[in-house]
């Protein structure tokens, strides 16, 4: 699992008209020379068939490597808020862990006027709906709507790391916990289980023999 997968995908988001757009309307720079030509967009009908939990699970699993001062991530029971710092997006260019190479020397030359835009972190809201979710970015000191197609720009970027996401894991009581990332990841790799396909009781106890499979399945010796 590589470890700059949010880091890549808000890069690109960096350079998609939409952003761009907005902050151009509202005079807060002059972004003619940091809007990057969309590359390999997927329809829009191919995102809004990921469904919201799936996402929200991606964002999650996004935040593992990271220090707590360069992403922080604040989860209620309907929407997922990701903040990261452009220092680390700028890191993760020098140590080659970025998944979006290709927007590298844009985000170079241009890291001074996405400041302006974005102030030190980029962020980004996406919020489940009845028909599905939204998404939304701040800057100019407001939440500004974020195009399905930009997001989906994003999500290509996701796919990069060749993460295929298992079936639930979208656990409710988990939701806000201080470990819910570290749930998610260990989930995934079917290195513990839910107690319910969307109930996971982060609270509660662990017996020694759990502890022991735990243990077992994340050296690989003992099969679930």
């Amino acid at each position: 699992m590589k470890k700059i997968m949010l880091a890549g995908a808000l890069s690109i988001a960096c350079f998609t008209g939409g952003f761009g757009g907005q902050a151009y309307a509202q005079d807060v720079v002059n972004v003619a020379n940091i809007i990057h030509p969309k590359q390999n967009v997927a329809a829009t009908s191919q995102l809004q068939a990921m469904p919201y939990q799936d996402i929200y699970k991606m964002l999650l699993l996004s935040k593992i490597g990271f220090e707590n001062n360069e992403v922080s991530i604040v989860t209620t029971k309907n929407s997922i808020t990701v903040k990261i710092s452009l220092e680390a997006i700028l890191q993760s260019y020098k140590d080659g862990t970025n998944l979006y190479p290709e927007g590298e020397k844009e985000f170079k030359e241009n890291y001074e006027e996405l400041k302006k835009l974005f102030g030190q972190a980029i962020q980004i809201k996406i919020t489940q709906t009845s028909n599905g979710y939204k998404s939304e970015v701040y800057t100019a000191g407001k939440w500004e709507a974020v195009s399905a197609e930009d997001l989906n720009d994003m999500v290509q970027v996701f796919a990069r790391a060749d993460i295929e996401l298992k079936s639930g894991g979208y656990f409710k009581d988990a939701i806000g916990h201080w470990a819910e990332s570290y749930i998610q990841l260990l989930y995934q790799t079917d290195i513990i289980n839910g107690t319910t396909a969307t109930t996971f009781n982060p609270n509660g106890q662990v017996t020694r023999g759990e502890l022991a499979a735990i243990i077992f399945r994340a050296s690989g010796l003992y099969g679930s």
